[in-house]
């Protein structure tokens, strides 16, 4: 059987003869079926790009999302902390009043947040949206818990403190100096003998004249040199309290003088066994020794 050929004219112009372009048909198949597949590849694309943009736009927006609550996250983080520090003045509160200690609050942000793993899907950060939605309403309910039970705790300091005014202003809760801790309460080895011993009170590191206050009311008991302290003033507050203040370079008050909280009763020095200019600072309850730092608010 002849093959059967179809001819294409091509007329190019008015002026120029028409060209003549032979196919066969197996050629025209042939051709139709390359455009229709080509048809169809280009149709695939078109809608896997559709499909890839919705998917991006639907990350994009779960992305937002989880940094959105991720913000949250951190301002809540950030209001437990300011919880911990109420916390931590309602327990040196507590101690300056001798009142009973309350357990402390369970830590609200148990756990830390992280990076996702993975942030190429969307259903992975549907998940983690999910997830940090119920965390944040576990977290705030117990915030707001904390909150109320913190409030209730200051309304009784409020009515306890205000019956016990004249102990207050006698118990030593204010810093004595401004400078550096350089050594705090508790064992250390003694830059003088080698041995390790009990370090009664603070090391606070700072220039030679610096003024030190009174951080109670009260009145000087001693005042003058102490063997190994140099230049010494003891304060007497009362209800058990006496304060210790060495290595002065000058006393300002003498035995028997009544002082303010806040009242400027000596300065800063190097005197007696000091490596350095600093003041040594000690807080007796009852003749023993305490911290301190568990008596100081400011």
């Amino acid at each position: 059987m002849a093959k059967r050929f179809y001819t294409i004219l091509i007329l190019p112009d008015a002026t120029r003869p028409p060209a003549k372009l032979h196919l066969s048909r197996w050629t025209l198949i042939s051709i139709a079926v390359g455009l229709s597949a080509m048809f169809l590849c280009i149709l695939v694309f078109i809608l896997q790009y559709i499909g890839m943009s919705a998917n991006m736009l639907e990350l994009k927006r779960l992305r937002n999302e989880v940094a959105h609550f991720r913000t949250l996250g951190d301002r809540l983080q950030g209001m437990q902390k300011e919880m911990t520090k109420l916390q931590d003045f309602d327990r040196k509160i507590r101690n300056l009043a001798e009142l009973p200690s309350v357990p402390g609050e369970a830590n609200v942000f148990a756990g830390g947040g992280g990076e996702l793993e993975s942030e190429s899907l969307a259903r992975s950060m549907r998940l983690e949206k999910e997830q940090l939605m119920a965390k944040m309403e576990r977290e705030i309910t117990l915030l707001e818990g904390a909150t109320k039970r913190q409030e209730a705790r200051f309304s009784e300091l409020k009515i306890f403190l205000e019956n016990k005014k004249d102990r207050l202003s006698a118990t030593p809760s204010i810093w004595p100096v401004r400078g550096w801790l350089t050594a705090g309460f508790g064992y250390r080895r003694s830059p003088f003998t080698g041995f390790r011993q009990l370090h009664e009170g603070l090391d606070i590191a700072t220039s030679a004249g610096t003024p030190i206050i009174a951080p109670g009311d009260g009145t000087v008991v001693f005042s003058g040199s102490m063997a190994g302290w140099g230049n010494v003033v003891v304060v007497n507050h009362g209800y058990g309290y006496r304060t210790f203040f060495a290595h002065n370079s000058r006393n300002l008050v003498a035995g028997g003088r009544k002082v303010k909280r806040g009242e400027t009763i000596a300065y800063v020095g190097n005197t007696g066994h000091s490596t350095g200019p600093h003041l040594h600072y000690e807080v007796l309850v009852n003749g023993i020794p305490r911290d301190p730092l568990n008596y100081i608010i400011n």
